[in-house]
């Protein structure tokens, strides 16, 4: 006679441990892709700026002054101006003006010589420290009248008004997340 085989099956303690396991290792993972993602939002914020930079310096190349500001903020993207071959339109170098991922139009500010926008800053705000920051613009005053510690960026829709922003300021402690371009 055969005796009847004994099934064996996962205890309710041994279920316990292997759920906690996996929602350890889960958190583990989770809390290393966080800081990979906010990189990668910094690096399409660089990347972006660069981008509205060169428009802009092919815009002033053809039209001897920078785009106005758009009324919401950032860059009004159907600036143009007359030359003897024709209209320019900016948006004939960029078709479409970058957003923040957050949505938000970045910062542009112009300086004004003589009714004419002769100068002018991008920026952002990064979400980690960064070295491509030590390329941006430092924390000192301009000759065109307006000092960068100074300058006002981030318009808010809700007060329809600007609260102030700076550049990097190297060895800043906390580190600056400040990230800013301008033609100098």
């Amino acid at each position: 006679m055969t005796k009847p085989s004994k099934i064996r099956a996962f205890t309710l303690i041994e279920l316990l441990v292997v759920i906690a396991i996996i929602a350890i290792l889960t958190s583990v993972v989770i809390a290393a892709i966080a800081p990979s993602k906010a990189k990668a939002r910094d690096a399409k914020r660089i990347s972006d700026l660069g981008q509205i930079q060169l428009a802009l310096e092919l815009y002033f190349d053809r039209c001897r002054s920078y785009p106005n500001e758009a009324s919401g903020g950032g860059v009004d993207l159907t600036s143009s101006c007359s030359t003897s071959n024709g209209t320019v339109n900016l948006n004939s170098f960029i078709a479409q003006i970058p957003l923040d991922p957050n949505g938000q139009p970045y910062d542009y500010l112009i300086a004004i010589a003589n009714s004419v926008p002769v100068d002018y800053i991008l920026h952002t705000k990064l979400e980690y420290p960064n070295d491509a920051q030590k390329n941006s613009l430092p924390n000192v005053s301009t000759s065109g009248g307006w000092s960068l510690n100074s300058f006002h960026t981030a318009y808010d829709p809700n007060t329809q008004g600007w609260s102030g922003g700076s550049c990097y300021v190297a060895g800043a402690n906390p580190p600056s997340l400040d990230y800013c371009l301008s033609p100098r």
